[in-house]
């Protein structure tokens, strides 16, 4: 008898450890009699895998420091310029500079996460009704896709403004420094 207990992977845009969708082994059996009884349905399991995309889409817009993201290697994440800001001699007006630009999207950052947990818990609410009203759903689902693009925006722009304030020496200083193991 096969294990329905998921495989557990690390997702490939992060390191958080989520079952796999093709991995859960509920596939073929989401429509059994047994996982019904229990509980299970289409709409739980498209729940389930709506979160765990979400999850991953979260924590990649949070953590830009992927070895494989082209993106990532053009730009510099706050913690690395803090980490080496003596080696890269970074100066008091840059300094300041950075910390502004950080203490502003911290601000945003704090505003858009209650926002988008508030929004979160509205689609969840709508989830559980019965019968699930398709466009209501989508529609709170387009809401809160745009507060995780506009987190993402944030986070970018943040990025932006600390490469903008660094000089091409202490960049490429950076760049050799993240590459050290």
């Amino acid at each position: 008898m096969k294990s329905l207990m998921p495989r557990i992977q690390t997702c490939r845009t992060s390191n958080v450890r989520v079952p796999h969708p093709s991995r859960l082994g509920l596939l073929r059996w989401v429509g059994s009699t047994k996982l019904r009884r229990a509980g299970y349905s289409y709409l739980r399991f498209e729940l389930i895998l709506l979160v765990l995309g979400l999850s991953c889409a979260l924590s990649r817009a949070q953590s830009p420091t992927s070895g494989d993201d082209p993106i990532a290697q053009n730009l510099f994440a706050p913690e690395l310029v803090m980490q080496y800001h003596e080696e890269i001699a970074l100066s008091d007006t840059q300094s300041k500079t950075i910390k502004e630009a950080i203490g502003k999207a911290q601000a945003k950052f704090l505003d858009m996460q209650w926002e988008s947990q508030s929004e979160t818990e509205k689609l969840v609410q709508l989830l559980k009704a019965k019968p699930v009203d398709e466009t209501a759903v989508l529609a709170q689902l387009d809401r809160v896709l745009a507060l995780e693009r506009e987190i993402k925006k944030t986070q970018i722009s943040l990025l932006v403004r600390i490469k903008n304030a660094l000089t091409d020496a202490q960049q490429a200083k950076l760049m050799e420094l993240r590459r050290r193991p």
